[in-house]
């Protein structure tokens, strides 16, 4: 090693190796004695290989965030080609994620409002918002998603008819931790099809 070979520098390494998600070599982590130590024994070896284990968590982490975004950035694109929308809300905080589409449904920017079911509930009707909040608790109640169509009312108060679909996340005891799933605004095709009903 390049800080052994220094006059003046550690004369003594030990090291584990580290490796990524698919179990390839992704590095080492070392430890550096500026003097020559008695030899390294068992126990110091194990703390070093839970040292190195503890780092490979830490990648696996790193590699999983950078999955997610990437999902979530072609989320965001097909969202803005098909004006389909994704949405997730947490069981135990009342805040939900919109993605931009789902801002763009409501009539509404990022910087009007932070997410949350109080305010999402506002631009649904009665009849779709009893139904929403039933579908949702019976959701978190039985782990069971949901389909159904829904009328709203944008910040413009122009009427939207919407599709959403949801599924569950659950924790490793089998607990329902959050909902997620999508908005696809569906009134530009119902136009299109009465029109055709109309023409025929």
């Amino acid at each position: 090693h390049h800080l052994m070979s220094r006059e003046g520098a550690s004369r003594c390494l030990a090291a584990a190796m580290l490796r990524g998600p698919d179990g390839e070599p992704a590095g080492s982590l070392c430890l550096l004695f500026e003097k020559p130590s008695t030899p390294f024994t068992e126990a110091q070896a194990s703390i070093l290989r839970q040292l190195a284990r503890m780092g490979d968590d830490i990648l696996a982490g790193v590699e999983a965030a950078r999955s997610r975004d990437e999902k979530i950035s072609s989320l965001e694109m097909v969202g803005q080609m098909s004006g389909i929308g994704h949405w997730r809300v947490d069981r135990d905080v009342n805040q939900q994620h919109w993605s931009d589409a789902i801002y763009s449904l409501y009539g509404l920017d990022k910087s009007e409002i932070v997410p949350n079911l109080d305010r999402s509930w506002r631009f649904v009707d009665e009849a779709g918002r009893q139904e929403l909040k039933a579908l949702m608790n019976k959701a978190f109640e039985t782990g069971e998603g949901y389909f159904t169509t829904l009328t709203l009312k944008n910040k413009s108060g122009e009427i939207r008819r919407v599709q959403t679909r949801a599924m569950t996340e659950k924790d490793e005891g089998g607990e329902v931790t959050a909902l997620y799933g999508v908005f696809q605004d569906m009134t530009e095709q119902d136009r299109l099809l009465v029109t055709a009903r109309n023409n025929e």
